[in-house]
């Protein structure tokens, strides 16, 4: 089994998409191949963000298993240096790494480059001698470090002298590919629409080319009637603007798959060339005046000049919003309802796991932890632990196949695997790896398998299953943390909070106690019920059969009320004759089916204890809540029911009067 990892700054913009989509098409086919895609950000930003966390998937994917490296290098060069990116890539050395549009200078490195020369002749030519333009300017990415931008920069001029145009620098705009900061620039430099000097204007991407439409409706700028607007890309962007963009297709989809190929062919010994040359086109459609605006349409008109009624990517795209957009707004909605919940981990894998990989459509999950969460400072290095334990791994057919919850503790060690030895069999595909943060922790990481995905969605739910993940383990450790306590206080105290005689806790014990518990449970969410309890007639057993007869009827009765109760639930002795009771989740419907099982016991254990009448007892309840959780209050509450039962039991006589002989 072949690993490669796919390196992305993130997944919010449509290039991104389009690659990964071309990855995908050539790998959906390999039965021996895991590629493992990882948003990673940036190593260290400015701001009180906490994205260089992502960053640290770098360490564990530099892993001895992967094989190859592909990086979609120029979505990193809007926020770093390519001699950064490099210099943070060296951690691959003596691997293979294949950059997507843009050459790293680095040893085994190939990249895909994309040729846009004679594209832009053709656009060039297309403006002056169908639309009669004379004057063209271009938007460039010179506020960062783009190679792109300079080879399209320098197409552009060769394609003006080709033309006969002499080219103008002051036609030249300079942004960052985003349609902000291109609106910006073109409002800073232009206030008015009479001082915009040029009739058409390329730009070096559509997003590019999205800013200028808004800094043109400020202006009052009509395109393409004032001026001609033309991108670069050609992404779905181009085709959800009114006007529709004209662009230069690069084929970002043949890049992906392009790449990924050469990175099968380099791992299966065949040659393979340092570039990879795709070709570009221009596609003619409303925003430089080729169909016109009154039409609502994806039309457009390719090089050769033929004309094409629709873009064949609209009929995928509206299927992919009314179906599978449907689908992802629910999932992302049940994680977000999940994220709500306090739940622990322990709940988590047992109950919620299976609909978290249902609406998700994750066919395959690994959660894997450092011992203890990791400080990761922005400006400090990360260092990977040398041990990771694996948590959780579960599917989608068979649920949780592993638990550290249930089974046998699996520990490995990161910098050698991704995942534990026993999974080295793990099914081919497309995988996700994601860290798993919260502000400046670092917990571990969660690797997913996924089938017919749409990046646009994945990378959001992740991040909110990442968030559920630390929820759900912090607050397993805050009720193992409380359980222990209360575990440890118990035995300290245990002594001093026993009844002697019937070996249950006395007053004090049941108070502090049967408090803690009622306090536990309102934390988590429960409900539950007080009884108060009193042994009837036990006055008249003493004076009847004497006082050690009475004292085996209290432990008797103590016994009973140990067994009618659940482990779980507290039961203590008040006074003489007299019992509490903490139940938490019971449902005071539950109470008639409890006093019936009381009364069977009660008979049955006087029997077997030998006394020579049958035992009877009255209960009081009352049901705690957080608005009502003070145990004092409870019991008396729960006592005034008891003076009812008893009035309603024994209407004519004395309780001491009550015993069955």
């Amino acid at each position: 089994m072949k690993n490669i990892a796919v390196l992305v700054n993130e997944l919010t913009t449509n290039y991104n998409f389009s690659v990964l989509e071309g990855i995908e098409s050539f790998f959906k086919e390999k039965e021996d191949v895991r590629y493992f895609v990882a948003t990673i950000c940036q190593p260290a930003k400015k701001g009180n963000n906490y994205d260089y966390q992502y960053w640290t998937a770098v360490d564990i994917l530099k892993s001895p298993e992967i094989d190859a490296v592909i990086v979609i290098t120029n979505t990193f060069l809007t926020s770093m240096k390519l001699d950064e990116l490099i210099k943070e890539l060296e951690v691959f050395k003596g691997k293979p790494i294949f950059s997507v549009a843009v050459p790293l200078n680095m040893e085994k490195s190939f990249y895909t480059h994309t040729v846009c020369t004679q594209a832009y002749e053709e656009v060039v030519n297309h403006m002056v001698n169908v639309h009669g333009k004379k004057k063209i300017g271009f938007f460039s990415a010179g506020l960062i470090d783009s190679p792109d931008s300079e080879d399209r920069l320098e197409a552009f001029k060769a394609a003006l002298e080709k033309n006969g145009i002499p080219f103008d620098p002051d036609l030249v705009l300079d942004g960052d590919f985003t349609p902000g900061t291109a609106k910006e620039v073109f409002l800073a430099k232009y206030k008015t629409k009479e001082e915009v000097p040029f009739d058409a204007i390329l730009c070096a991407n559509d997003y590019t080319a999205g800013g200028c439409m808004l800094a043109f409706m400020e202006l009052g700028i009509s395109y393409p009637k004032d001026i001609a607007l033309f991108g670069f890309d050609d992404d779905l962007f181009a085709l959800m603007t009114k006007p529709t963009l004209s662009s230069i297709n690069q084929s970002i989809v043949g890049s992906g798959y392009k790449a990924a190929e050469m990175a099968w062919n380099y791992l299966q010994g065949n040659a393979v060339e340092k570039m990879a040359v795709i070709q570009s086109h221009p596609v003619y459609r409303q925003s430089c005046g080729c169909i016109t605006n009154d039409l609502d349409t994806s039309a457009y008109i390719d090089q050769t000049g033929k004309y094409h009624p629709m873009d064949e990517r609209v009929t995928q795209q509206t299927y992919n919003l009314l179906i599978d957009k449907l689908d992802q707004i629910n999932a992302i909605n049940s994680l977000v309802d999940v994220m709500n919940t306090r739940t622990p981990f322990k709940d988590f894998v047992e109950k919620t796991i299976g609909m978290t990989l249902y609406v998700t459509k994750i066919t395959d999950i690994f959660i894997c932890l450092y011992e203890n969460p990791l400080h990761c400072d922005k400006y400090a290095d990360f260092f990977l632990p040398d041990e990771a334990q694996l948590v959780l791994f579960a599917n989608d057919k068979e649920g949780v196949r592993y638990s550290s919850l249930q089974d046998e503790r699996i520990i490995f060690n990161p910098h050698e695997r991704i995942l534990p030895e026993k999974y080295d069999d793990t099914k081919a595909g497309k995988y996700y790896l994601q860290a798993i943060t919260m502000h400046e922790s670092n917990y571990g990481y969660i690797c997913c398998r996924l089938e017919h995905t749409d990046d646009t969605v994945i990378s959001v739910n992740l991040k909110i299953l990442t968030n559920v993940i630390i929820q759900s383990l912090e607050y397993q450790h805050d009720l193992d943390q409380r359980n222990i306590l209360i575990s440890r206080n118990q035995t300290l105290n245990l002594q001093s909070k026993t009844d002697e005689l019937t070996q249950i806790l006395n007053r004090r014990g049941f108070y502090e106690h049967g408090q803690q518990l009622i306090n536990l449970s309102v934390v988590t969410g429960k409900k539950g019920v007080v009884f108060f309890c009193d042994l009837d007639g036990l006055k008249t057993i003493n004076d009847t059969y004497g006082h050690d007869i009475g004292d085996l009827a209290i432990k008797t009765e103590a016994q009973i009320l140990k067994k009618l109760f659940r482990d779980s639930d507290m039961v203590g002795r008040l006074s003489g004759d007299e019992f509490g009771v903490v139940a938490p989740g019971m449902a005071l419907e539950n109470i008639p089916a409890l006093r019936e099982r009381l009364l069977s016991m009660n008979e049955s254990s006087s029997k077997e204890a030998g006394l020579p009448f049958t035992l009877s007892i009255s209960l009081g309840s009352i049901e705690f809540s957080e608005e009502k959780s003070d145990l004092a209050i409870l019991l008396a509450d729960a006592d005034d029911k008891l003076y009812i039962e008893k009035h309603l039991k024994h209407p004519e006589r004395d309780e001491n009067k009550g015993v069955s002989k």
